[in-house]
Order: structure tokens, then sequence, then C-alpha cells
């Protein structure tokens, strides 16, 4: 058979491949008008037994769909090139537009925007395949189509998600200092006084993969421990890497290096023996970690020490370099990026049985009751706070509890300096969060987390600005939002739109997001930020799928509620989702990582 000719044999005539896709395109159509009045047919289900009975009366053969489908995975593959192109911004050239603001007014200083990594196993593509999507992106190539593009993945661990998050988030710290040089450099070239003086962080990330054990089980805290442990030696590796090109020109420098270096060294031989701790190891690792003297856990002393440098010397281009290095430590610290540690409303209900051991305190039979409220924010004001070690971590069986305890250890012996996020799903009612409150300052970290409800189900959306200003009601919780100069809440666009619908969850969202920004306004008078992390899928279903990044950001967070917040005087610290492994594409090498920022920037700036 000719390999552009297809024969059918019942017809005794020759088609192209052109008209086997055009008869299947055709025939799936007919099924599915033929579905609109028959309820019980399914248009792919009966596509599929047709194709089977074409191929068992031999009319076509499994080569005819194999060729068939290998050039539709061929025409996929380009237009998912040509997507990803305008998705990123590359299309427009972002950074052409962005050389045209007038960046030197921009205050780096304060952070606006996190681009968040999520993950669950929606990894369609192979990890090889996916970074060679990207590159042909950036590149704006469309051939050779890969052999295999589209098989199946069989599996995908922890692991495999984390390194591919890692990839992803490498790309976009390198593309967010990219961005702060910029920026630097144009206050530079206009004289802007003081450009110096403030580390930048404009723009950060941050990511919750392999800490989120809402409705995952294959987590431990061990597992959390060692990823963490491991973020530290990477980012460790890539400041070293940084900052080795100014040895010979800054003597500031060598003595950073130097500290960062022997840390590194320290922090590799902790995470060996976390990842034998199987091996009868527990209490020798966690003994020798515990119990280094020297271990650098405060992050942000270094980036105040690059600051200084950058101050004294007479390079501009080197002080502008070293000032992005600075930034990207004060961000991100000694990990990845910002820790989002995230748990549900009944795994925290479940934790506080066993906080008080008296029953009569505990039980969060009745979430609406004001009055266990009341009582769990008169403990909280007499909470004196108790110490933890690995043993308790590793006895404990509350899953809450254990997450919050995991955040006490990694502060404790990972860095101090970085606060981290407790995101809430199905958060309903303020007993909840004061919960989460009460467990904080139980093991004093309430100085560093930022405890975050997720309004995604129909009762939380509708009710959600209810809860937060019953909690506003009791001065503890003020205070606890005072001290840490934000309140923070995460919409669910793609639950959301589970329960209620995507257009009916798009509404509620904002209703709710601008009535709570109202209340934070009002109650403290622009003294704190609202800090609103918006996640979604990277489907129209799940909340996304806009072809601009323009359109993805200002459906989730609207122009409408940006411009209320800002005639309210209120800061945004707004964050957004890029979920695996579509949302990573968007940073898989370095020219569309650069674009999707430059693009960001342009939207949320």
């Amino acid at each position: 058979m000719n390999a552009d000719t297809l024969v059918f044999g019942m017809k005794h005539r020759a088609m192209t491949k052109k008209d086997l896709h055009y008869i299947l395109s055709e025939k799936l159509e007919n099924f599915r008008k033929q579905g609109k009045n028959i309820s019980e047919l399914n248009p792919i289900l009966a596509l599929a037994d047709d194709i089977c009975e074409q191929l068992y009366q031999k009319n076509i053969g499994h080569e005819d769909i194999d060729q068939l489908l290998a050039k539709m995975g061929s025409q996929l593959w380009g237009n998912q090139i040509s997507e990803l192109r305008v998705k990123t911004g590359a299309e427009k050239d972002a950074e052409t537009i962005l050389s045209a603001r007038n960046l030197a007014s921009v205050d780096v200083s304060k952070t606006i925007y996190h681009a968040v990594f999520t993950a669950h196993p929606v990894f369609s593509l192979s990890a090889t395949n996916s970074r060679k999507l990207s590159e042909m992106a950036g590149r704006n190539i469309a051939k050779p189509f890969p052999e295999n593009a589209y098989d199946s993945r069989d599996e995908i661990s922890l692991q495999d998600e984390h390194d591919e998050a890692t990839f992803a988030i490498k790309n976009a710290r390198e593309a967010i200092m990219s961005l702060h040089k910029k920026i630097l450099r144009d206050k530079y070239s206009k004289k802007f006084p003081g450009w110096r003086d403030a580390v930048p962080k404009l723009f950060a990330v941050s990511t919750w993969v392999g800490y989120d054990l809402d409705g995952r089980s294959d987590i431990s805290w061990l597992d959390s421990f060692r990823l963490r442990l491991s973020e530290k030696k990477t980012s460790l590796d890539l400041y070293v890497e940084k900052l080795a090109p100014f040895l010979g020109s800054q003597a500031g420098v060598v003595q950073i290096i130097d500290e960062l270096s022997a840390e590194r060294l320290a922090t590799e031989a902790d995470l060996m023996r976390f990842s034998k701790i199987e091996d009868n190891g527990f209490a020798d690792a966690a003994n020798l970690l515990s119990e280094r003297q020297d271990k650098l856990t405060a992050s942000k002393v270094f980036a105040e020490r690059l600051q200084r440098v950058a101050a004294d010397t007479q390079n501009p281009e080197e002080a502008i370099e070293l000032l992005a290095i600075a930034g990207d430590i004060a961000s991100n610290g000694f990990g990845l990026g910002e820790l989002h540690l995230r748990i549900n409303a009944v795994q925290l209900t479940n934790a506080m049985g066993v906080v008080d051991g008296k029953g009569n305190f505990v039980s969060l039979t009745d979430g609406r009751s004001r009055t266990l409220v009341e009582r769990l924010a008169e403990r909280i004001c007499v909470e004196t706070g108790s110490s933890i070690n690995f043993q308790n971590l590793e006895n404990e069986t509350a899953t809450a509890r254990r997450q919050l305890m995991l955040a006490t250890q990694i502060l404790k012996h990972i860095d101090s300096d970085q606060p981290i996020r407790l995101l809430i799903a199905e958060c309903e009612h303020p007993v909840t969060i004061m919960s989460a409150l009460f467990l904080a300052r139980k093991f004093g970290i309430d100085d560093r987390l930022d405890i975050s409800p997720l309004f995604e189900t129909t009762f939380g959306l509708e009710h959600g600005v209810q809860l937060v200003e019953q909690l506003l009601g009791y001065e503890v919780f003020r205070d606890y939002i005072s001290k840490r100069g934000c309140l923070a809440i995460q919409t669910g666009f793609s639950d959301a739109g589970r329960f209620i619908g995507q257009i009916a969850a798009n509404l509620a969202i904002e209703r709710l997001q601008l009535k709570v920004a109202k209340l934070v306004s009002d109650v403290f008078d622009g003294e704190v930020t609202f800090l609103l992390f918006n996640t979604h899928g990277e489907s129209l279903g799940r909340g996304c799928g806009r072809p601009t990044i323009e359109d993805r950001q200002n459906f989730i967070l609207t122009p409408y509620v940006r411009s209320q917040c800002q005639m309210m005087n209120l800061s945004i610290h707004h964050q957004s989702s890029f979920q695996g492994g579509d949302g990573y594409r968007m940073f898989g090498n370095r020219e569309l990582a650069t674009s999707t920022i430059y693009s960001l920037f342009l939207v949320e700036n």
C-alpha cells in the first residue's frame, strides 16, 4: 500500500490520509448531534466502536491509525508551541514593551507578587518531552516532531514532581533577577537617588510541592523535611555560583562565600543522614542536626551584608548584580521559595481533639460556636508555648499537628527567617482558623506563620467574609495580623467550579475578594497588606485556560477589584498558581520564564 493512500475494500476506492481524518471527524460530529437527543450515547465511545469495527473488517489497518495519530500529534505539537508562545508573552516580545516603561519609579523593596508552583498528579507529558516542548517554543521552532511525544506516562513519584518543580522554579528565579536588574539599571541610568539602598524583592516564588497533605496521604513528615533540606542545598549551590565571579573584585564577598560553602557541606551531610534514616539512623540524624552549633539558619543577614557591599562598590554594574543576588536571598532564603504547607479543615478538627486532654474544651463538633472561639482566644492569650524535637514529630499521629511541628523544625533547623504559609482547605468556620493560631502559638511559631483560609466550598464562598469579620472581632487575632503585617486568604477557582460551577464561582470569588478587602481596609486603615492567593488549574474547567498572561491574571483578580483596593489605599500582595505540568512549561527554559515574568510584571505592577 502506498504510504499516502489508504484503501477501503468495502467501497473499492482510494482515499488519502486526509480523507480518513475527515471521515472520522465527520462521524464524531454526527455522533455528537445524535447525543443531543439520545442521552445514553457517548460520542467518543461510539467513534471508538466504529473504528474497532473498521479494523475488524480489515477496512483499515493498525498502521493506518498509527500514521493518522502521528500526523495529528505533529499538528497538536505545533499548536502547543504556538499557544505557549502566546501564553508567555514571547510572541509579542514583552521585554521590548517593558523597556518602554518608566521603571525607575518602581519601588523594588516591596513585594507585590508571588508565582506559586503547585502540583497534583497531572503531569501528562514525560519530563523530557515537556522540556523539549518548552525549548522549541522558546526558540520558535515546531519541527522535528519528537518520536513518542505523547506516550502515556506510567507513573510519577513525589521526587519526580519535586524535580520538575525545581527546574521550573530555578528558571523563574533567574527571570525575576533579570527583572530586578532591569529596574535597577533604569534607576541608575536616570540617576534615581538611593537606588542602592533597597534590596529588590518585587517578585518572588512559592511552592507547596512536597508539602501539600490536602487529600494526600503519601507524603510523610520525613519526605517533606528531606525535600526542604535538599532545597537548602540547591539554594546554597546557586548563591555560591552567583557570587563566585566577584571573588577577585569584592573583598566582602569572600567571607560570605566561605560561610555559605561550609554550610553547604554540612547540609549535604545532614541530607545524607536523613535520607538513610530508615536504617536505624534516626537518633544519629536528628541529634547531629539539632546539636550542630554552627548551622546557618538566619538567611536574611546575608542579603543585608551583600546590600552593604553593593552600596560601597564603585562599579555600578557589579552593584546591580550584587543587589539582585541579595534580593534572591532575601525572598527565598535557604529554600527554593516561600514554603506553603497545606492541610484541610477536617484534619485540623481532628488534631484539636488531643490538644487539651480535658475533653470539654477542644470538641469542634459545632464549628460555628462563638463560645468555643472565645475560649480558644482566651487560651491563646495565656499560652506560653512548648518545645518539641524530632522524636515528638515522629510520634505525632494527627496530620495538622504534625504539619505545624514540621514547620517548627524547619524554622528551627533550616531557615528561621523565611515565613511559612499554612493553607487550610475547605475552611468554613472561624474556629478552624483560631484553632490553627492556637497550635501555632503553642509551638512558638505564630510570629513566622501566615494562616490562610481557603474559600472554595459553596458555604465558604457565601460566608467567608463573615468568618473573617468574626475573627477580626478578637483582639488576639487582630494583634496576630498586625504583627505579621498581612491578612492572608486563598480562593480556589478549580474546586469552586466543581462545587457551584465556574461562572457562579467567579462572581462569588470577586464579591468575596472585595468584601474582605474592605474589612482589612476598615479595621487596619492601610497598616497591613491584603495577601491574596488565587489558585487554579491550567484548564478552562479549573479556572484558567486563558490565552495570555494578561487575560489569566485579570480573570482571577479583576481590574475592578484592583482599582477598588487602590481607592481604599490597600496594598495587595497577589499570588497565583502555576500547576504542573502545563503551568511549569511557562518556565520551561530561560527564554519562556523571562517572557512570563516580564508579562506578569506588566499586569501586576
